[in-house]
């Protein structure tokens, strides 16, 4: 009996033994997934670290090559210099320096993209054209260009057309011998302009006949250079206080085309003998033509 009693310890022993070992087994086995987990976890976290770590590198070497103002970059023909970055509230901005190398009709976008970036395209640059032979025509009527620089167009021999903004947001200001020597252009339209004093920027051309919708400012010289007879027409009202009395410099037997008696008055004063200035409706103007901000053209006739 002391035998099967102890036989029966035992073996309660044993089995508390094995379910303790078991307890442990699974202790152990549940402390090393919990490990593992966090060890994969720990991983996780420090992939993506890493990953975050490689973005910020990549958006830094994405930051490098984004251009700087100042950099230049070449789009169908013509070289943009950076002037401004583009922001989260704005586009950046370019000008035009160099269309030498173009031909036949240009037409300028409004917007170009410089490293993914887009910019706007706000100005015709000094020189930027300037002897370009083989240049017929210049479209940047699509565009918010409010300047052209000084000698942007001068010694363009070929050059015919010009076609500017026509729309009254682009105020274009005109720089010294803009279009001068261009003695194949013969007329131009623009919308809202000025043209500082002693620019001189048809000088030498071929130009016949300026329209100008809006005036924002004539200074003396504006016309002067031309040939005989150089006919400028503004259908809109004008402010006398915007028009300079030598805006025709030596231009001879000059006619300004002008929309009412108040204005005609006010600017034969101002201009004195050497201009003719005229309502439209004395003129014969058959082949005068306006375009509207729409494209569509206004004739003018008796």
């Amino acid at each position: 009996m002391k035998k099967k009693g102890e036989k029966k310890i035992w073996q309660r022993v044993l089995a508390l033994v094995l379910s303790a070992i078991m307890l442990c087994s699974q202790g152990a086995m549940a402390f090393a997934q919990q490990e593992e987990k966090q060890e994969n976890t720990a991983l996780r976290e420090e992939e993506s670290e890493q990953t975050a770590v490689q973005e910020e590198k990549q958006e830094s070497v994405e930051l490098q090559q984004v251009a700087a103002v100042g950099d230049t970059a070449a789009v169908d023909g013509l070289t943009y210099q950076v002037t401004r970055l583009p922001s989260a509230k704005a586009l950046g901005t370019v000008t035009l320096t160099d269309g030498k190398s173009v031909a036949g009709a240009v037409v300028i976008p409004k917007e170009i993209a410089i490293q993914g970036q887009d910019y706007l395209v706000i100005e015709l640059g000094a020189g930027a054209f300037r002897n370009n032979a083989s240049l017929i025509g210049i479209d940047f009527s699509n565009t918010e260009i409010r300047k052209i620089g000084s000698s942007c167009f001068s010694d363009c021999s070929s050059l015919t057309s010009v076609n500017p903004p026509q729309t009254g947001s682009v105020y274009l200001l005109i720089d010294k011998e803009a279009f001068s020597n261009c003695t194949a252009l013969k007329q131009i339209q623009f919308h809202t302009v000025q043209i500082l004093r002693n620019s001189m920027p048809f000088s030498g051309s071929g130009i016949a006949r300026i329209t100008i919708m809006n005036v924002i400012g004539l200074g003396a010289s504006a016309f002067s250079g031309l040939n005989p007879g150089f006919t400028l027409v503004c259908p809109n009202k004008i402010s006398l206080y915007n028009v300079e009395g030598g805006a025709f410099g030596n231009t001879r037997e000059g006619i300004a085309l002008v929309a009412d008696e108040v204005t005609k008055a006010g600017l034969q004063t101002k201009l004195g003998s050497k201009v003719t200035v005229k309502l439209l409706n004395e003129q014969n103007t058959s082949d005068i033509s306006v375009r509207g901000s729409d494209g569509t053209t206004m004739g003018y006739g008796t």
